[in-house]
């Protein structure tokens, strides 16, 4: 191969690689402090519907969804209704969001949004590890389980699977409580 080609073609490889990294996306996987810090809202509710919204004014659309209070931890209260908007992928299979797990009107969740912000705008913690299904353990009682199967919850390695959302209430209240 002739010196000027192997640079040519160096350059194009260098070129391609360096550009990969900037149209990926990581999510950092986050244990349960860091996932309680960064939180605005963490409560569990019921869904109660969705819709989508489009905002002239901001210039995006978005999925408004309500939910109903059930349980209160951080910056909510039992019986409050709670909405709130998450960006609207319109490429993503089914429409619904992009990399976020869709909510279903009468499921109950466990939820670790950030601040909403001025727009009305917020994201789960972490995306799927900030949004908990609450479902039923094998002994009938309530648990809740992560877009991760709770893999990120180095505090409970034995549940890969439903936690019992007693043990997770506790862990979040000691979270908030011991927090800066």
């Amino acid at each position: 191969m002739k010196p000027f080609s192997f640079f040519c073609l160096l350059f194009v490889l260098l070129l391609i690689g360096g550009a990969l990294p900037a149209h990926a996306s990581q999510v950092q996987i986050m244990d349960m402090e860091e996932m309680t810090r960064s939180a605005g809202l963490i409560f569990a509710g019921r869904c109660i519907g969705f819709e989508k919204v489009d905002s002239q004014k901001e210039g995006f659309s978005a999925i408004k969804t309500t939910f109903a209070v059930e349980t209160g931890l951080k910056g909510a209260e039992a019986g409050q209704e709670i909405s709130f908007c998450e960006s609207f992928f319109p490429g993503a299979p089914d429409a619904k969001k992009g990399g976020q797990p869709p909510y279903r009107p009468g499921s109950s969740y466990l939820l670790f949004l950030h601040p909403i912000s001025d727009s009305g705008l917020t994201s789960s913690v972490g995306m799927g590890q900030g949004v908990f299904l609450i479902t039923d353990m094998p002994d009938g009682s309530p648990g809740a389980v992560n877009g991760l199967n709770n893999s990120n919850l180095d505090w409970a390695p034995l549940y890969q699977g439903p936690i019992p959302l007693d043990a997770l209430f506790d862990r979040i209240s000691f979270l908030i409580e011991i927090a800066p």
